[in-house]
């Protein structure tokens, strides 16, 4: 039953505003894993990723770390970061997820801006579910289930609780219970923007990438993502995805067994040819020398 409640969730087409902040919920829904062994692969997201510990224990590991989560926990993870997910111990895992793209609209000092800054901020780990996030998950499941009238408003209301809820209980709150108090930093919106642009490009890496595609995902014109994208790096967005590529395309001639003529087709350049040219005058040596060097 919670798992139907769950399909209906993620449905629903949520947004909402906190102040100068826009936020449109990806996914909201239930991972259950009834017994031990299971595993999560390493991913990353271009959208910020609430984890709320129903029951069980679960292994994080992250690039830099990794870390315990228990039943009452919660953690986030940013965009950009990459992470992947193992059961721990016997008994199953219950977590319920919640996904959402976040936009800063402007540099004011709002508090939709401060909770933006602390879910961006706070360093990944495990905190106490203080002030009641997953008690109003389990809210919007409940409409998700019953279906009322007015359910979908209510469910609204719920998704940005607990958006509020997690971000107060990882800055500790009022009264600082968290035991590591946040004490943030300003990121400009040129900065944040940079990180989502880079996060989307990496996470759909192995997919065609057009700055079309950034612009319209990030609620921009191409202009604004260019002006972006060229502040930060000196290029435009085209040049950057064809860099991340060519990153990427490095990363598997180093780490498994394909070919260059398999890594230039999977990375989507148009020939052979013009990634070898291309690679040489990243690099410095052509791709074939440099798999034979690394082997």
């Amino acid at each position: 039953m919670q798992e139907f409640a769950s399909d209906r969730l993620t449905e629903l087409d949520i947004r909402f505003e906190l102040d100068n902040v826009r936020a449109h919920i990806q996914w909201f829904r239930t991972m259950h894993h009834p017994g031990a062994g299971w595993s999560i692969p390493r991913h990353v997201h271009s959208y910020y990723e609430l984890h709320l510990v129903r029951s069980g224990n679960s292994r994080v590991l992250l690039d830099d770390r990794d870390f315990l989560v228990q039943e009452g926990e919660l953690y986030v993870t940013a965009p950009g970061v990459y992470h992947q997910q193992t059961g721990a111990g016997d008994a199953g895992y219950l977590e319920y997820c919640l996904c959402v793209d976040m936009f800063l609209e402007s540099e004011e000092a709002t508090e939709g801006a401060q909770l933006l800054e602390i879910l961006h901020q706070t360093p990944c780990g495990p905190c106490p579910d203080a002030f009641g996030a997953l008690a109003r998950f389990e809210a919007a499941l409940k409409e998700a289930e019953a279906r009322r009238v007015g359910y979908v408003g209510l469910i609204g209301n719920a998704a940005s609780d607990i958006v509020i809820l997690a971000a107060r209980a990882l800055s500790g709150g009022m009264e600082g219970r968290h035991s590591s108090p946040l004490k943030p930093v300003r990121v400009s919106s040129k900065e944040y923007r940079f990180a989502l642009v880079k996060s989307y490009i990496e996470e759909h890496i192995m997919e065609p990438v057009s700055p079309k595609e950034i612009s319209r995902w990030m609620h921009l014109s191409e202009k604004q993502v260019l002006r972006t994208v060229k502040d930060k790096t000196g290029m435009s967005t085209k040049a950057y995805i064809s860099a991340k590529r060519l990153e990427k395309a490095k990363e598997l001639l180093s780490r498994t067994e394909a070919t260059v003529k398999e890594v230039s087709r999977a990375m989507g350049f148009s020939s052979e040819y013009y990634f070898s040219q291309f690679f040489h005058r990243t690099y410095g040596i052509s791709p074939t020398d440099f798999k034979k060097k690394v082997l």
